[in-house]
């Protein structure tokens, strides 16, 4: 896939801090979910990191806020395992303050 500098977005004017979380319905406490944005239009994927509440948000940790792209089509994926069999899905979404 290639690497890619997100600080390009910095100079993107349809930046904007917004409050993008996934959360999942019936996850163990000890199952190991990867999920990531998929911004096909930009040529690049974010990785999540797990916050504090047990969402998954795109920014390093708590305190720091996401920015992203508001009105970026984007595709959000999640992978795990689960008595050694894979899941997978994927939801696609336009990014938006809210």
């Amino acid at each position: 896939m290639g690497w890619t500098s997100i600080d390009r977005f910095y100079y993107d004017s349809r930046i904007a801090t917004n409050d993008l979380k996934v959360n999942f319905e019936n996850k163990n406490d000890d199952e190991l979910v990867y999920v990531s944005l998929l911004m096909k239009n930009q040529n690049l994927y974010i990785t999540s990191f797990q916050k504090k509440d047990r969402s998954y948000g795109f920014s390093h940790y708590d305190a720091e806020p996401t920015n992203l792209i508001i009105g970026e089509e984007v595709i959000i994926t999640a992978t795990t395992y689960r008595k050694d069999i894979p899941y997978f899905t994927f939801q696609k979404i336009i990014i938006d303050k809210k």
